[in-house]
């Protein structure tokens, strides 16, 4: 009959999930008096270690201050430093990321 019966969603086909601190990579390694990217405070806490962008899948994990840079061939300009994980838990909160 020509008459559009669609249904409009006011968000995407699949759920989304928010990003938690939980899902944060930790870093092997840190350098020698380095502090965090983010509240620039040294590593003294066991509980709260350092750790980089959930799902950083490089060996060894890229840190937590690197950037896209598609002129580079791995997609990626390494940073130098690291953060703890309930700096980058606030900080994901605050941007409200999330993944489907």
């Amino acid at each position: 009959d020509g008459v559009h019966r669609g249904v409009r969603r006011l968000v995407g086909s699949a759920p989304r999930w928010d990003y938690t601190a939980d899902m944060c990579i930790a870093a092997q390694e840190v350098p020698e008096g380095a502090l965090c990217t983010v509240c620039f405070c040294d590593y003294d806490d066991v509980q709260d270690e350092p750790c980089t962008w959930p799902g950083c899948r490089a060996v060894p994990p890229h840190p937590f201050d690197s950037q896209k840079d598609y002129r580079d061939p791995s997609g990626v300009a390494l940073g130098k430093g690291f953060a703890h994980r309930s700096c980058v838990g606030q900080w994901l909160q605050m941007k409200n990321l999330s993944y489907c």
